[in-house]
């Protein structure tokens, strides 16, 4: 029998909160099924839980605007864009805050609002 050799563990490997990325994993499955309201609960547990995610709050932000939530979408973009000064997220954010005004605008235009 052979000895096999693993190569040493890298800290930086390690997930810092594997409970955060259980329910952030459930919440793209979600997400990508089209179940947008259990999408949302799974992202927010897992802001709960580590609340350095930018990630689980642009998520969640996503499943929003593909709800038609938009204003609950620009609370959440917007919380990226002052919680988290450095994200890589924050054009994107941007964006996406202009596209949800941009659609409330339209809704109220047509009387829907």
């Amino acid at each position: 029998m052979s000895n096999i050799l693993l190569k040493p563990i890298d800290p930086n490997d390690i997930d810092k909160n594997p409970h955060s990325s259980l329910h952030f994993i459930r919440g793209l499955g979600f997400f990508y099924t089209g179940y947008y309201d259990n999408a949302i609960v799974e992202f927010m547990k897992a802001q709960e839980l580590d609340q350095t995610s930018d990630k689980a709050v642009y998520w969640t932000a996503l499943s929003y605007i593909n709800n038609k939530e938009y204003r609950h979408a620009i609370i959440e973009l917007e919380a990226i864009l002052k919680q988290f000064p450095e994200s890589n997220l924050r054009q994107d954010s941007q964006e996406k805050i202009a596209l949800c005004t941009q659609y409330i605008a339209e809704v109220r235009r047509k009387g829907q609002l």
